[in-house]
């Protein structure tokens, strides 16, 4: 094997033609002879030349590289999220630094130093506990929040679902099956669950359902997956006693979903004759219980292309004409409803 040579310089000094001559073949610029060109592609190839794009980058003030933030890689929608807009920067010659927060602001803060400090082109910025804050991200040119609403929209583009439309065709779906729904949920203050809560209110509003005490129940979110059962059996309990007919279920996701759905079976009753459970994402696990869940799909795909190019639109200096976008929803009923 020959000798790997590292810079223009020396594929110049070995082929005999000029440094300029080499580096309009390399970048694919200017005009070269087919038979010259050849010659140093050859050259290029026996010495396993390769173009130190890192120095490029430092020419260029650009590193190629894009940040993403998501507060939980445990969470399936987060994770296949995450994995659709790696592919597609990737595809579009961007690599990826993926920072998971655990749902800590300090840890996000520490990570967005970081990735200041490394000069990425770009951030994407998923979900999270709160409004972002101007001085958050005030260091970074190119951003868009998916699902996370920045406080100065006007300078910062967002793409996520249509929470409050899934949160009402699934609060509505509810009602039509002869129940008068609960919602239940993780502790959150993010802009999603808000969404979703004001969905659910103002559907059963509408449909003149009054909210009491059991309308709305707040779950801790824990790994500790059987305290969170046995709370959960507790509310079933106590809706048991206080509704008639079968218990209508709003999830806030499909985690959770699947957490009553499992809690129910363990108290006999079945679903969905006894409780009827609606959830929220279409993560792969609404297809693997049983009976498979009733959920909101949101579609990963259309949010990942979307945030991928309105954030290289952005790179690119482009004038944006959307930089606020919400991405439809749509109920998916299998066998839980």
């Amino acid at each position: 094997m020959e000798k790997k040579v590292n810079s223009i310089k020396d594929i110049a000094k070995i082929s005999g033609f000029s440094i300029s001559t080499v580096s309009k073949v390399i970048n694919n610029k200017g005009r070269v002879s087919e038979q010259n060109r050849k010659k140093i592609l050859q050259i290029v190839e026996k010495y396993h030349y390769e173009r130190n794009s890192f120095a490029r980058a430092l020419r260029l003030q650009q590193s190629n590289t894009i940040g993403i933030i998501t507060p939980n890689l445990n969470n399936s929608f987060f994770s296949n999220l995450v994995e659709n807009i790696e592919k597609i920067l990737f595809s579009n010659g961007f690599i990826t630094v993926i920072c998971d927060t655990s749902i800590d602001s300090k840890r996000e803060g520490q990570y967005l130093k970081k990735l200041k400090s490394q000069q990425v082109d770009g951030l994407i910025v998923i979900s999270g506990s709160q409004t972002f804050e101007d001085n958050q991200i005030s260091n970074f040119k190119h951003v868009v929040c998916i699902d996370r609403e920045p406080e100065d929209i006007q300078k910062y583009c967002y793409v996520g679902s249509n929470h409050y439309s899934g949160a009402r065709i699934a609060t509505q779906e509810l009602i039509k099956k002869g129940t008068v729904p609960s919602l239940f949920m993780y502790e959150s203050d993010s802009s999603p669950i808000k969404e979703r809560i004001k969905g659910f209110r103002d559907t059963l509003k509408e449909n003149s359902l009054i909210e009491d005490n059991l309308s709305l129940i707040s779950l801790e979110q824990t790994l500790d997956v059987d305290k969170t059962r046995f709370k959960i059996r507790k509310y079933l309990r106590s809706l048991l006693n206080k509704r008639q007919g079968p218990l209508g279920i709003f999830a806030t996701s499909d985690t959770l979903a699947v957490d009553i759905l499992l809690a129910a079976k363990s108290i006999n009753l079945n679903v969905p004759n006894d409780v009827r459970i609606v959830g929220f994402d279409d993560a792969p696990i609404a297809r693997y219980c049983s009976p498979e869940l009733t959920t909101i799909r949101q579609n990963i795909q259309s949010i990942s292309e979307e945030a991928v190019e309105i954030l290289i639109s952005s790179l690119q200096g482009k004038q944006l004409k959307n930089r606020y976008k919400k991405i439809e929803v749509e109920l998916i009923d299998r066998g839980t409803l």
